[in-house]
């Protein structure tokens, strides 16, 4: 019969001990901190370029449509 009075009540039979050693294991990073990022920083995107993006999107949306009603 398992004990649940220790509060954990793991089926396995270990005892709170181990439980503990477990979850100081997983709270460890065996990995040294990171002195560096590694990615760039996200810059907002200029308004030149999102006009640019959308002008070409509509362009390409409408040549389609217009190639299709020649059909």
């Amino acid at each position: 019969m398992v004990d649940l009075s220790g509060g954990y009540g793991l089926l396995s039979g270990a005892g709170d001990e181990a439980a503990n050693l477990r979850r100081a294991a997983l709270e460890t990073d065996p990995r040294p901190p990171a002195r560096g990022h590694h990615r760039r920083r996200s810059e907002p995107l200029p308004t030149r370029w999102a006009l640019i993006l959308a002008a070409s999107l509509g362009m390409a949306a409408g040549s389609v449509l217009g190639f299709l009603t020649l059909l």
